[in-house]
């Protein structure tokens, strides 16, 4: 089945009833970390919105909390690529897969049809390799935000965001070692670079040239602010988060660096990558 092409956010959890028509419990199969935030009526909110979607697999991704300076760094980048790689689908190509472990809802039928969590044992994201079983499956795989409904405290520093990160943006880039130095190489020239140039000798600063540069800084200023908008992270502090534009990419390069190495340490564990 198609992909859903967008990122819904779950329904408000305030002012919601059981659907009679929704999937009943014993139906459906969540499993959620630990560290995760389920507010009043989200598990609700849920349900309507695996309705709704028909999926057999509902991914969502929690609002991101940050408390620190160092949280803020990098970890809020991770809504900026969801919301950046669903819409591929808007275009008339098939969405990636994208999964995250912190909220998965399966109905039981589609879990059972994949082999569950026992048919990715010993993968380091087992959140994706389930998401692309399922897709090979036939299933619907949906990805929803978690609004107001479900929240998240990923990391607590820098260090820890380094580190967390690092564990799966290999598999995200489809083990593909080139691949991931091509991403790290187009942030930077995107959204560093253009701070780094002067406008070509010649031509003045209202020439189309610079009018362009200047541009392409304003619109990588403006990029994670719209992002933070558009999931509801809305604070005065998260919409200065845009200012970090120009030295995000900088500040990712340590967890390309880890995630290129052959093997990956996580929770104690040591996996080849």
């Amino acid at each position: 089945m198609p992909e859903s092409p967008e990122t819904p956010a779950l329904a408000e959890p305030s002012g919601i009833a059981e659907p009679p028509e929704s999937p009943s419990p014993d139906d459906v199969l969540v499993f959620t970390d630990a560290d995760v935030r389920w507010n009043p009526g989200a598990l609700d909110a849920l349900l309507a919105t695996l309705r709704a979607t028909r999926a057999d697999l509902l991914t969502v991704f929690p609002r991101q909390e940050t408390r620190t300076l160092g949280e803020r760094l990098i970890t809020p980048l991770n809504d900026a690529v969801v919301l950046g790689s669903v819409p591929v689908a808007l275009h008339g190509r098939r969405a990636p897969v994208v999964a995250n472990g912190q909220v998965m809802a399966f109905t039981r039928a589609a879990y059972a049809r994949i082999g569950g969590h026992a048919a990715v044992s010993g993968e380091l994201v087992e959140d994706m390799r389930l998401a692309e079983r399922m897709r090979a499956a036939g299933g619907r795989v949906v990805t929803a935000r978690g609004g107001s409904a479900i929240g998240v405290r990923m990391y607590d520093g820098y260090r820890s965001s380094v580190r967390g990160f690092a564990k799966s943006l290999l598999g995200l880039h489809h083990g593909s070692r080139a691949l991931m130095l091509a991403t790290s190489l187009l942030t930077v020239c995107v959204y560093t670079l253009p701070w780094l140039l002067r406008v070509w000798p010649g031509a003045g600063e209202s020439s189309t040239t610079g009018r362009i540069l200047r541009l392409v800084r304003i619109v990588g200023l403006l990029d994670r602010t719209v992002s933070n908008l558009i999931v509801g992270r809305r604070r005065p502090l998260d919409l200065a988060e845009g200012l970090l534009g120009p030295l995000s990419p900088l500040l990712v390069l340590p967890v390309y660096a880890l995630a290129g190495r052959r093997r990956v340490a996580w929770k104690g564990r040591a996996y080849e990558a």
